[in-house]
């Protein structure tokens, strides 16, 4: 909320004391990205003509080259959290390894959903 970028994002505020009882802090996510940093020029140092041109050709590439980085991860989360959530207590061990799997897909969704605002440098 405090880092947003007017994409899109929803988020929800309570004051309902009972709510707010069950509420448990968690640790926040951070990013892990796997891709290298892309150095641009952003879009105010770019001149009209050239701003134009950019968009353009990444609006190409988004309609004609479509990427199912975003797909796939969330088919993937789904099928993991679903199993996750269906182990008992006693699998310990492989409800570990299916956590890092289930936070490793939310790296790649959220990495192809911001790919082409990383690419301008929005």
């Amino acid at each position: 909320m405090g880092g947003g970028d007017f994409d899109g994002d929803l988020y929800w505020i309570s004051r309902n004391p009972q709510l707010l009882e069950s509420f448990k802090p968690s640790e926040p996510w951070i990013e892990k990205s796997s891709t290298q940093k892309v150095h641009g020029k952003r879009p105010t140092e770019l001149s009209n003509v050239d701003l134009e041109d950019e968009l353009i050709k990444l609006f190409l590439k988004t309609r004609f080259e479509p990427s199912f980085a975003m797909s796939e991860a969330a088919q993937h989360w789904m099928a993991s959290m679903d199993k996750f959530l269906s182990l008992g207590d006693t699998s310990i061990d492989e409800k570990n390894e299916l956590k890092a799997k289930i936070l490793q897909l939310i790296d790649i969704y959220y990495e192809a959903l911001d790919a082409p605002r990383k690419v301008l440098r929005l």
